[in-house]
């Protein structure tokens, strides 16, 4: 069984990264490369760079922001925002991006996945599909418009994949950055129904909320505004699942350690010293 990846969500709004919630209220975190190199440190499964309004302002993800990440960040690097054609993608790919995330695009030209899916591998295509809850129902929601879509997210799905997508990307508008859960039926309907990897975004409070996301069978967890606010935070997340399908760390963080919200119990001086990182010549060792 293939292990399942943490994935540290970076959203973006005018060059700085910020908190969503609820696709309506957002603070600012920072500079992204700041928070990516952050990340990438404590050992997450990849990094996901996402420029929320570039596609409402008709504008691509600045390359710039993605070149800086790529100098700090050994981490696998997907990117979207805006990306609406294959040109503006292998700029991004030129850029060091290793996989391009598609969102608005998809939805008014599915055939772009096509295009990308014969340029770059199927593998280097993600479609990310944004998703609230109507009478039971999960329907596609319009980033833009901020209304619901009457288009079924599993139908949606379907189609990325016919269309060329490697990977699929969830999110729930309903539960962005309140930290009670993911939508676990819906990830398990969406895994049921299409035969590529699927990541789970919305929801992160607690790494039990990682365990019930993986028992509905998705490939990988992307986790956004929690993963800021806690030094190690991705190790400590990946301690507490331990023997989990969760990738390993170097760090030597043991479930018993880690409290129910994901953080370090009281630990003694020593053990703490042990974990210090030293930088030498540039890089970490």
């Amino acid at each position: 069984m293939d292990n399942k990846r943490i994935i540290g969500k970076i959203l973006i709004d005018k060059q700085l990264a910020i908190q969503s919630k609820g696709f309506a209220m957002y603070l600012p975190l920072g500079k992204p490369e700041i928070l990516a190199e952050a990340l990438d440190q404590w050992q997450v499964d990849e990094v996901l760079l996402i420029d929320r309004s570039a596609s409402i302002n008709k504008t691509t993800i600045d390359e710039k922001i993605v070149e800086r990440v790529v100098e700090v960040c050994r981490s696998p690097l997907t990117v979207g925002g805006g990306v609406c054609s294959v040109e503006q993608a292998e700029l991004l790919i030129s850029n060091g991006a290793d996989r391009i995330c598609i969102n608005s695009a998809f939805h008014e030209n599915p055939g772009l996945l096509t295009q990308l899916s014969d340029m770059f591998g199927r593998q280097a295509v993600v479609a990310a599909l944004d998703f609230t809850i109507k009478g039971k129902m999960p329907l596609i929601f319009d980033h833009k418009k901020k209304v619901a879509k009457q288009y079924q997210l599993i139908d949606a799905c379907k189609l990325a994949e016919d269309k060329g997508a490697g990977e699929l990307f969830i999110h729930s508008v309903d539960r962005d950055g309140l930290g009670t859960g993911y939508e676990v039926d819906v990830y398990n309907q969406v895994v049921q129904s299409v035969s590529i990897p699927v990541i789970a975004s919305g929801g992160y409070g607690k790494p039990s909320h990682v365990q019930e996301a993986i028992n509905s069978g998705v490939n990988a967890i992307a986790i956004g505004n929690q993963l800021n606010y806690v030094e190690h935070s991705v190790a400590l997340i990946k301690g507490f699942l331990q023997g989990n399908d969760i990738r390993k760390t170097n760090f030597d963080y043991r479930p018993g350690q880690i409290d129910s919200c994901g953080r370090l119990m009281k630990q003694n001086d020593d053990y703490l010293d042990s974990l210090k990182f030293v930088k030498r010549e540039g890089r970490w060792v």
